[in-house]
């Protein structure tokens, strides 16, 4: 911590909107190995308004048994140390530490995967939790049906978004000219890692089939992912770009003509359980949007919103594509309408009404 992976910068999201709904806030990390050499705060744009401590653990993660060594050892001492605070919640992304705090805690768990298998495993672990937050309906199903935990102790509230932060006003030939970018091309842009189920390489493949005046740029993935990806898509309509600081990616999702997201059905992920913090970054950038249409993406987004899509087509994705590139104004209308809507999924109201949720 600081990681450039999602994750991180939605737990640090969260420790400022409660810290700054009134909450004395603690944020217990292991350490690791970092490239990155800013602080947490200044990386991911925050206030420091919330403590971080970092509990010293050997970094062994480079090999898989050491990477699960290191988990256990953390959670083991991460747990007696907030048992041994004077807290009154613990807050937890993940299961196993929570088993090593005291049941004089409020014990919080927030879900955002569910194991595929020993679930019974998992059905034991939930024993002590207080309440859940669930990033979507399927994980509280999941819960309820296969753990039978308490339904009216979890509550559902997706990931968030930063309305704070005022709209872009440079103009678009100027920030593209700040980008260094030719502002006469259509851009499609995606943002995020490049992992198979997130289905970048759906879009490397349709972008051959998108209008000449037309680049596809992609802002994210780790080194080796880019440099993979690189080599197996080789295109003068292919414009890679390294990850970027979050306030910086805004700049690229202001530029596009239409905004990305070509998950692909083939875990359990990507169908069900994820809960993608840049489909709502999509949103809050008043850009069209092309998804694919799958049962985590219809949780928030449906056709008045964005163009939705076969999932894993190629053809589908282009076709969708071209519908915004072709009729702008009915793409206007849908990004306006998302724009309004993901107002009510800011980080501090998602921070406020999950306070709320535990007191109740």
């Amino acid at each position: 911590m600081p990681t450039e992976k999602a994750h991180g910068f939605q737990i640090a999201k969260m420790c400022e909107s409660f810290a700054r709904a009134g909450v004395d806030v603690e944020l217990v990390v292991p350490t690791r190995a970092n490239k990155i050499t800013e602080d947490a705060y200044s990386y991911f744009g925050i206030a420091p308004v919330f403590k971080i401590t970092y509990i010293r653990i050997p970094d062994i993660t480079t090999f898989k048994i050491g990477y699960y060594i290191h988990q256990l050892v953390f959670a083991l001492k991460v747990g007696l140390y907030a048992a041994q605070s004077d807290s009154d919640v613990v807050y937890s992304r993940d299961v196993l530490p929570l088993q090593f705090v005291m049941r004089t805690k409020k014990i919080i768990l927030e879900v955002h995967n569910v194991p595929e298998r020993f679930v019974w495993l998992y059905r034991l672990a939930l024993h002590k939790i207080y309440r859940v937050i669930s990033t979507n309906v399927w994980k509280k199903t999941f819960l309820v049906e296969q753990c039978n935990f308490n339904a009216k102790k979890i509550f559902v509230f997706p990931n968030g978004i930063d309305t704070s932060k005022p709209r872009l006003s440079m103009s678009r030939d100027a920030l593209c000219s700040e980008l260094g970018l030719n502002s006469e091309f259509k851009y499609v842009v995606y943002t995020g890692h490049l992992y198979e189920w997130k289905g970048a390489q759906i879009l490397a493949e349709a972008s051959a089939l998108l209008p000449e005046n037309t680049r596809t740029i992609f802002v994210g993935g780790t080194s080796a992912d880019v440099k993979k990806f690189t080599a197996r898509f080789r295109s003068d309509r292919i414009i890679m770009i390294p990850h970027q600081p979050h306030d910086k990616v805004s700049d690229y999702l202001a530029i596009a003509d239409v905004l990305i997201l070509p998950n692909i059905p083939i875990s359990r992920e990507s169908i069900y359980t994820t809960s993608p913090m840049k489909l709502f970054e999509y949103m809050a950038a008043g850009r069209p949007i092309v998804a694919s249409d799958l049962p985590s993406i219809r949780e928030i987004l449906d056709e008045s919103l964005a163009i939705l899509i076969k999932p894993g087509d190629v053809d589908a994705l282009a076709h969708g594509i071209n519908q915004v590139l072709n009729d702008p104004l009915s793409g206007s209308v849908r990004a306006g309408i998302a724009y309004e809507r993901v107002k009510q999924y800011s980080w501090q109201n998602r921070a406020q009404k999950i306070l709320d949720f535990i007191k109740s």
